[in-house]
């Protein structure tokens, strides 16, 4: 650091109004930018999970391992209903392998803290 700034100079740069709006709007279309990419990689990686259930709730696959890795990566992409939806009809086929292991999973679907996942 630049040993002539005083501290208020050398931290002008994080000042609540020290950023132009021109700056501040940039930085809200990049985040913008971002959140949209987020989306897509979401509906991206849905879209390669779908399947996945699909052939396990087609099959009735009791493989413990597979279940809880599909239902970890459904995890990721829940901010869709269609995630969620997926995630509880895995959960369903899942309670009559495991209730308990399906009771803790369903406890960690977003919005259901302290409450059933309505499997």
């Amino acid at each position: 650091m630049n040993q002539d700034l005083n501290k208020s100079e050398a931290f002008a740069p994080f000042a609540p109004n020290s950023v132009p709006m021109t700056n501040a709007h940039e930085f809200l279309e990049s985040i913008t930018g971002l959140a949209a990419q987020i989306q897509a990689l979401q509906q991206q990686a849905l879209a390669q999970i779908t399947p996945v259930v699909a052939g396990i709730l087609r099959q009735r696959t009791t493989n413990v391992a597979l279940i809880e890795r599909t239902l970890d990566q459904l995890l990721d992409v829940c901010s869709t209903p269609a995630a969620v939806d997926l995630y509880r009809r895995l959960c369903r086929h899942y309670w009559n392998i495991d209730r308990a292991a399906t009771a803790s999973l369903c406890a960690r679907l977003p919005g259901n803290v302290g409450r059933g996942c309505g499997i």
